[in-house]
C-alpha cells in the first residue's frame, strides 16, 4: 500500500517534513494561510499546498486516497493564555471540518495534534471518531522526549479505521499507541546543541526596516559558518546527516536600547524578577516574571510559540544581547537549515512556532508504520 499523507491544517508543514522523512508520501497539505501554504509548497516538491478554507472544501476535490490524514486544527479557544472557555454544547470546533474530511476519505490512520487544553473535551472527540468508523485514544507527549532541545508539551489523538485490518480495534489501537511511545529517546539536548555554527549577530536598532539585509544583523539566505568544526548531533540530526549549502530566515529583530541593556545585564535562566534589572525594569512584574527571560544554553528551551512575532523578550539568546532569530526557533523545532519560511519577518515566527517539531513527527510517523506492518 501506498503511503499517501493529506495533512489538513497543515501550516508551513511540520508534521510532513517529519512524516516524509519518515518514508511517507505527502501528496497535498491544506490551509488558509496564504504565507504558510507558501512555506510548505517551496518545501515539499512533489506536493500540493492548497490554500483554501477547509470549511467550503468538500472531499470530492480532494484526489488522494491517503493511508494516513494528519492535521492541527486551530482550538485557540483551548489555549492555557486564552481565559474565555465557551461551553462545549455551544461550539463548532474547527476538528469537526478534519473529521469531515476522513469520514469522506476513509485513511487507515488518522494523526491529530493540538494543545494539551483540549484534553477538556477528549472524550467527545474520541466519540466523534468512533461514530465515523475510526477507534482512536490520546497521548501526551513532549519535544523533548523525542531529543528536541525544546519543552513543548502536546496532546495527539491517535486513530485506526476499525475495519482497515482483520484484528480487534482495541487491540490494534494500543499497539498502536505503544509502538509510538516506544519512538521516545532516552537522552535530552540541550539547546546549545541547536545553537551550533550559526552567524553571530548585533541585534537590528532601526525600526520598521526588517527586509534590510547586512552579515551583522542577518541574511534571509546565507551560508553556513562553522570554521570547520563538527556540527553538533542535533544539527546533523534536522539536516539528515549532511549541512546543506544554505541556511535561511536567520535575522535578528529591532531591539530598543532599553531592552538591549536588560539583555546584557540579565544571567542565562533568570527571568524578569532578578535583581541585575530591577533599576531598569519598564514593568510592574506581578505574575507575568518571564516578560524577560535569558535562555540558558544547557538546557532545553522552552516551547516556541506564534507569539514570538510580536516581541523576543522571554526568548534572549545565552551568549548575544537579542532575542532569538527565526532561524534559531526553527532549529529548536528541529526545522532542516534550508527549509526557507516566506512571508514577511514576523510571520516567519508564526510559521515556526505553530508547527508540529518535524523530528517529533517522523518518530510519531515510523509508530504507525511500524504498527501497520505488524497489523497487515
Amino acid at each position: 500500500m501506498s503511503k499517501d499523507v493529506v495533512d489538513i491544517f497543515c501550516g508551513a508543514g511540520g508534521t510532513s517534513t517529519g512524516l516524509i522523512r519518515a518514508g511517507y508520501n505527502v501528496k497535498l497539505g491544506i490551509d488558509n494561510n496564504e504565507r504558510a501554504i507558501k512555506s510548505f509548497s517551496e518545501n515539499h516538491e512533489g506536493a500540493e499546498g492548497l490554500e483554501t478554507d477547509v470549511t467550503e472544501l468538500e472531499a470530492d476535490e480532494i484526489d488522494v486516497d491517503p493511508f494516513l490524514m494528519t492535521g492541527s486544527p486551530p482550538c485557540q479557544i483551548f489555549s492555557n493564555a486564552n481565559r474565555h472557555k465557551g461551553k462545549e454544547a455551544d461550539e463548532k470546533y474547527l476538528y469537526q471540518e478534519y473529521l469531515r474530511m476522513v469520514e469522506e476519505l476513509e485513511p487507515n490512520f488518522v494523526l491529530m495534534e493540538n494543545v494539551r487544553g483540549m484534553e477538556s473535551i477528549s472524550k467527545r472527540i474520541i466519540r466523534e471518531m468512533g461514530e465515523i468508523g475510526y477507534i482512536a485514544n490520546t497521548v501526551v507527549l513532549n519535544s523533548r522526549e523525542f531529543g528536541i532541545p525544546q519543552n513543548r508539551e502536546r496532546l495527539f489523538f491517535l486513530g485506526i479505521r476499525k475495519d482497515a485490518y482483520d484484528t480487534e480495534p482495541s487491540f490494534a489501537l494500543s499497539k498502536l499507541k505503544m509502538k509510538v511511545l516506544s519512538r521516545k529517546k532516552n537522552q535530552e539536548k540541550p539547546l546549545k546543541e541547536a545553537l551550533w555554527g550559526l552567524r553571530e549577530l548585533k541585534p537590528r536598532e532601526e525600526k520598521l526596516n526588517t527586509d534590510l539585509e547586512s552579515k551583522d544583523h542577518g541574511l534571509t539566505e546565507d551560508e553556513h559558518i562553522h570554521d570547520g568544526e563538527d556540527p553538533t548531533e542535533y544539527v546533523k540530526r534536522i539536516n539528515g546527516g549532511e549541512l546543506p549549502d544554505k541556511v535561511y530566515n536567520h535575522k535578528a529583530r529591532y531591539h530598543n536600547e532599553r531592552d538591549r541593556e536588560i539583555y546584557s545585564l540579565l544571567p542565562e535562566g533568570e527571568n524578569a524578577e532578578h535583581s541585575s534589572i530591577q533599576d531598569i525594569m519598564p514593568y510592574k512584574i506581578g505574575s507575568f516574571t518571564d516578560k524577560y527571560y535569558k535562555l540558558d544554553r544547557d538546557e532545553v528551551c522552552k516551547t516556541i510559540t506564534a507569539h514570538m512575532s510580536k516581541d523576543c523578550n522571554s526568548y534572549i539568546h545565552p551568549e548575544e544581547d537579542r532575542g532569538l532569530t527565526p532561524r534559531e526557533a526553527a532549529r529548536v523545532q528541529s526545522f532542516p537549515d534550508d527549509y526557507r519560511f516566506y512571508g514577511p519577518y514576523t510571520s516567519w515566527f508564526q510559521q515556526i512556532g505553530n508547527a508540529v517539531p518535524p523530528l517529533m513527527a517522523e518518530e510519531i510517523g515510523r509508530g504507525f508504520q511500524e504498527t501497520h506492518e505488524e497489523l497487515r
